[in-house]
């Protein structure tokens, strides 16, 4: 009984936000229904990505600091997960609902149900949630050496490595527009990269790792959702966190005790914090992280993919036009150019690959 009120915590006490359920999840490449229509949902959608938006500002530029701040890379990375798992955690708790009984029990329901998995699911999920560690510890780690417009730059370079997996594992090849858009995104990277007076191998080497954990985190997550289908997003992505958190642990504990990474941190001009106003800054951080991949994750799960690539790229944009600001950084003018060519570059692609997937449903329609 409780098991089956839990499932019913969503639709019982409700929810700030709207994480309707999909058959796919645009946010890690699947296929997805239609846009959602009507104004009431379309308002709320809208809603849900300017909040994905501002939190994912906020957690790059805290992120920044914390770098700057504490140098401890690895341990960072591992206490925004623990940090955003813990903060949901009171949602898992039973609570009483409604008026008692007749025979003076009361029901208890929980704001969300808690994921329960067997065997043979875990054996599916296992490699994503080891791809994620991956992509999310690097991609963490990155502007620790460079600035955080740099290390969002190199994130736009993503989808070359979704296609060369995609070819590597399933032999799918795109069209020509679509290799001369990942062409633009890799020049456009190279001239940033090339003109960047803040230039670090570092940040290049841990982005490129990240885009490669990324793309095959998405292309692995495709056959996770299709099993996992009963999983409501919030659910999956919370069981993607916690595990990753657990994975990550011992790792991030020997490269702290040996210190890799930590030694070549750079080092900040800025204030330095300590003690609670330092603990303070990881809850936050690792909270607004954690938000901001949950609505993410919800909200793109019911949008068309065109509109999930096009918020991406506005997104990422949007970061490196703020960073810039917060943190006085200058760009040369070809370093601006670089910078434009590589975002037009994945606008172009999330349009190539929109064309593509619009052909082949109007072909299924005929058939």
């Amino acid at each position: 009984a409780l098991r089956r009120s839990a499932q019913k915590g969503d639709a019982r006490l409700g929810s700030p936000l709207a994480c309707p359920q999909a058959k796919g999840d645009p946010a890690v490449g699947t296929s997805s229904p239609s846009e959602a229509t009507g104004p009431r949902v379309q308002l709320r959608i809208g809603v849900n990505v300017l909040l994905w938006w501002a939190l994912n500002v906020v957690f790059n530029l805290c992120n920044k600091h914390c770098l700057n701040t504490w140098p401890h890379p690895w341990a960072l990375a591992t206490s925004y997960w623990l940090i955003g798992s813990l903060c949901m955690l009171p949602l898992y708790v039973p609570l009483p609902v409604g008026e008692r009984m007749p025979d003076g029990k009361r029901e208890w329901v929980a704001v969300r149900q808690v994921p329960r998995l067997s065997r043979s699911e875990i054996r599916v999920v296992a490699p994503v949630v080891g791809l994620l560690c991956v992509g999310h510890a690097t991609s963490t780690l990155a502007p620790a050496y460079g600035t955080v417009a740099f290390s969002n730059i190199i994130k736009t370079a993503e989808p070359l490595f979704t296609c060369v997996f995609s070819y590597m594992f399933y032999r799918r090849v795109f069209a020509l527009r679509t290799y001369v858009s990942l062409l633009l995104v890799v020049s456009g990277v190279v001239l940033f990269s090339t003109s960047d007076v803040d230039f670090s191998m570092y940040t290049l080497v841990a982005g490129t790792i990240s885009n490669a954990a990324y793309a095959m985190y998405s292309i692995r997550a495709k056959h996770t959702l299709e099993v996992l289908g009963r999983l409501p997003p919030r659910a999956m992505y919370a069981l993607l966190t916690f595990g990753g958190c657990i994975t990550l642990a011992p790792f991030a504990l020997i490269f702290e005790l040996t210190g890799t990474g930590a030694s070549r941190l750079v080092a900040s001009s800025g204030k330095r914090l300590s003690g609670w106003p330092l603990a303070g800054l990881l809850i936050f951080t690792g909270l607004m992280q954690y938000l901001s991949n949950e609505i993410a994750f919800c909200t793109l799960s019911v949008i068309h993919p065109v509109t999930y690539a096009v918020t991406n790229t506005l997104k990422r944009s949007i970061v490196v036009a703020v960073s810039l600001l917060v943190f006085g950084s200058r760009l040369p003018p070809l370093g601006l150019l670089g910078a434009s060519m590589a975002i037009a570059g994945a606008f172009a692609y999330s349009l190539s690959m929109h064309y593509v997937a619009e052909g082949r449903r109007k072909s299924n329609a005929k058939l």
